[in-house]
């Protein structure tokens, strides 16, 4: 797990974007295992990501119209006309888990730390290896922000990548390395002892 940490407009998030391959690089090389995702065009950036990214973004881009379990679904139904009894099941679990209340009507009426976390069961409901996560736990209050820290320590320490943009102490903490950045330059590399 690394945390990347700097002041507002530092370019923390671009980039997680640049990483997520959202946003073209100029220079340099973005890879992920054998994947430079810098040199793939922009559909088969968005089919990696797809397969391999759950993004968590800090303005949840969630779709207004459709209800909870409609927004958490949603990546499992761009690749498939029906979705699996396995991911509604996994979908339903997660929202458990975060402790988002189940209730129909779009998601208009949710608060931002709900929205929040209905971004992180989306995010994490197609098991992806890497997880990309602006802000987490901003919206969140303490006891909720400490169980997403949890969370991310745990996939973690499964073998799952996790990098979180943060302003959040608590949240980095979990991290085995803190990236700051400074006008859009990385500054500091920080390996340091996680929480246990």
């Amino acid at each position: 797990m690394v945390a990347v940490v700097g002041p507002s407009g530092s370019g923390k998030t671009t980039l997680i974007h640049a990483l997520a391959g959202i946003v073209s690089v100029s220079a340099g090389e973005i890879r992920f295992g054998e994947t430079v995702i810098s040199r793939l065009n922009e559909t088969q950036r968005d089919a990696w990501r797809h397969a391999a990214c759950g993004m968590i973004f800090q303005d949840f881009r969630l779709i207004e119209e459709l209800d909870i379990f409609s927004n958490v679904i949603l990546p499992a139904t761009f690749s498939k006309v029906r979705v699996p009894s396995d991911l509604k099941r996994r979908a339903l679990e997660l929202l458990e888990k975060f402790q988002v209340p189940h209730r129909s009507g779009s998601v208009s009426g949710l608060s931002r730390g709900q929205r929040q976390r209905v971004a992180l069961a989306r995010a994490l409901l197609m098991d992806p290896p890497i997880i990309l996560a602006d802000e987490p736990t901003a919206s969140l209050d303490p006891e909720n922000g400490d169980r997403i820290a949890h969370e991310f320590d745990r996939l973690a320490r499964s073998g799952k990548v996790v990098i979180c943009v943060t302003h959040d102490e608590r949240l980095a903490a979990y991290a085995s390395s803190v990236l700051t950045m400074h006008d859009g330059r990385l500054i500091d590399v920080n390996p340091h002892r996680k929480v246990s």
